[in-house]
């Protein structure tokens, strides 16, 4: 998920429907403003990890470079 406008957007019919939706849970939070916004619209986030902790998941494990995690979080960072 990178700034979870999608999950509203997905959110809201459902509402509409008479829906009660309290939780949105995601597998990779790209950590790019989603979490704050679904939080700031009233819902409870959970992700089952973070870019960052893949990166530095991969990075200790020797399967990317400094410069490759350094790429990722620059480009996360930036968007």
């Amino acid at each position: 998920m990178s700034s979870g406008q999608s999950k509203l957007e997905g959110i809201r019919p459902l509402e509409e429907l008479g829906a009660k939706v309290n939780l949105v849970m995601v597998v990779v939070d790209r950590e790019q403003g989603g979490r704050e916004n679904l939080e700031k619209n009233g819902y409870q986030f959970t992700a089952l990890t973070t870019i960052s902790e893949i990166v530095n998941s991969l990075l200790q494990n020797k399967k990317i470079s400094k410069i490759q995690a350094t790429l990722v979080t620059n480009f996360i960072e930036n968007s």
